[in-house]
Parts: C-alpha cells; structure tokens; sequence
C-alpha cells in the first residue's frame, strides 16, 4: 500500500517529493481570473473567493461521503449544513440518471516521470460511454485553463492505472447560486497535455527534480 502525506505545496508519496499540480500549473497566468479581479476589485474578489473555497471544501466532502456511501459521516454533515440538501439532492439525481459507475473517489495520483501529483475528485464512466473520464468538481467559473489540469490528471491517473485509462475530461459544475443546476463541461483540446508537461519540465528546471 503506497503511503501518502501532503502540505500545501507537496505530496510525499512512498518517500519520495512530488510537487501539488495545483503548484505546478499556477506557473501560467488565468487571463479571465485577473481580469474578474480587477473589474470588481480585490476587496470584493477576495471575499468572494473565501466564501466560494468554503462552500467547494463542504461539496467535495458531502459529495464524496455519498458516492462513498458513508451515510452515517453525510448526515451529521447535512445536520450541520441544512442548505447544503438541495445540493446533495441535485447530486444524486444528477448521478443517477448520467453516471453509470463511479470508479475511484478523492484518489491521489502521481507521475514519477513528469514528477508531479494531484489529487482526482472522481474517476467515473458516464452513461453511453465505455471508457472512464475524469471528473473534477468546480463551483466557481470555469476556464479554458481548467483543461490543462484535467490533463494532467488524466495522464497521471493513467500512468498509475495502465489497463483502466481515462480518455475524456470533465468539469462538474455545482454553483452555490443555484443548488438545483448541475452543468458537465468536456474540455477536448489536444494540445492541453502538452502544456501540462511543458509545465512540468519548467518547474523541474526551476526547482529541480
């Protein structure tokens, strides 16, 4: 069994130092993010981006406690949280009716050859597809950047996972303004797993690896 521990910046994994991919990638600039920031000012965007951090941090939990099917830890949970139920019960009914297996939950995932690792929100195979895709739950805005992640995870996943490999990528999007809306986003560009590596060979030089 592979022992794993991680801080803000790094996993530790078997012993050996990886770097978050959230780290790596943040060498880019979000274009659209910095230009959010400045139309509503960093005052405002700062306290809108703590309270959409809280509420990611309570979805991912309520969400992978239920596809988990630890009942017991999502109800003392949702005593907790009550405006949380019109979420969890989009969740369900979302899953039921476009999921047809969910293969691997809140997983971590490494590349000793790009050295880098992340942790996947969900490894699932959607309903009239025969491959798995990966999953990442967002409840902010979505970027043409969030594909670049989805492809490193999707290679990471694959390296650890040769005979169940990921093919698609997909952006789950649960925003707290509108708990009954569930929207799945593909991101199909060819050329985001370049970029990825590309990435991660700049960090290796700047920080070696």
């Amino acid at each position: 069994m592979d022992t794993i521990s991680v801080t803000s910046e790094r996993y530790t994994i078997n012993g050996k130092e990886y770097p978050r991919l959230s780290v790596v990638t943040s060498q880019r600039r979000n274009i659209p993010l910095e230009g959010w920031r400045k139309r509503v000012g960093e005052e405002e965007a700062d306290r809108i981006s703590t309270a959409h951090a809280d509420y990611g941090t309570l979805v991912h939990e309520m969400t992978a406690l239920d596809d988990l099917e630890r009942y017991c830890d999502l109800d003392r949970l949702l005593d907790s949280h009550e405006w949380l139920l019109p979420h969890m019960a989009s969740w369900r009914l979302w899953r039921k009716e476009y999921v047809k297996s969910v293969i691997a939950v809140e997983v971590v995932v490494w590349s000793e050859r790009y050295w880098c690792a992340g942790r996947v929100d969900r490894v699932l195979v959607m309903r009239g597809d025969r491959s798995p895709s990966i999953g990442d739950l967002k409840t902010g805005s979505l970027y043409d950047e969030i594909g670049v992640d989805l492809a490193g995870y999707r290679y990471m996943w694959n390296e650890r996972n040769p005979k169940c490999k990921a093919n698609r990528r997909l952006a789950i999007h649960l925003p707290r303004e509108n708990p009954g809306y569930i929207r799945v986003k593909p991101y199909e560009s060819k050329g985001d797993e370049g970029v990825w590596k590309e990435m991660c060979r700049d960090y290796q030089m700047v920080n070696g690896g």
